[in-house]
């Protein structure tokens, strides 16, 4: 603690400060199928923003939720056809390499908006704002 003349400042050392790893979704997805933790890659969209990596302005959001359909069974209606979230992807970037994984949905006022795990990552920078275990 030390005494300035405009108050009383506490200077905190945020070297021991714990970050999200930045990382692909599905990659992240995949190791907590691994140990059983699907429940676990839930509660961390829920704790942080992620980034798109398909666009050429890639934008980051905070999840809205995770889709309880794979992205090749995940519909909705464009120009008055009905497709999935695999065949859009698709015919507009590339085809997805992991179709039967879940989408992270983006809420865009009334609609929700789905994006495939592999196009998406933990945004840089961000602090973990939780207890961290003793594991």
């Amino acid at each position: 603690t030390r005494f300035l003349q405009a108050g009383v400042f506490l200077n905190v050392d945020n070297a021991l400060q714990a970050f999200y790893e930045t990382r692909k979704l599905n990659d992240i997805f995949k190791d907590c199928e691994r140990w059983g933790r699907k429940d676990g890659f839930r509660t961390l969209m829920k704790q942080c923003r992620v980034i798109t990596t398909h666009l050429k302005k890639n934008f980051s959001f905070k999840p809205f939720r995770v889709s309880e359909n794979p992205a090749n069974n995940e519909t909705f209606e464009i120009e008055g056809k009905t497709t999935n979230v695999a065949e859009y992807f698709q015919n507009t970037y590339s085809a997805l390499q992991y179709p039967h994984l879940p989408c992270v949905q983006r809420k865009k006022g009334d609609m929700n908006l789905s994006f495939p795990l592999e196009h998406l990552q933990i945004a840089p920078n961000q602090k973990v704002n939780r207890k961290l275990s003793n594991q």
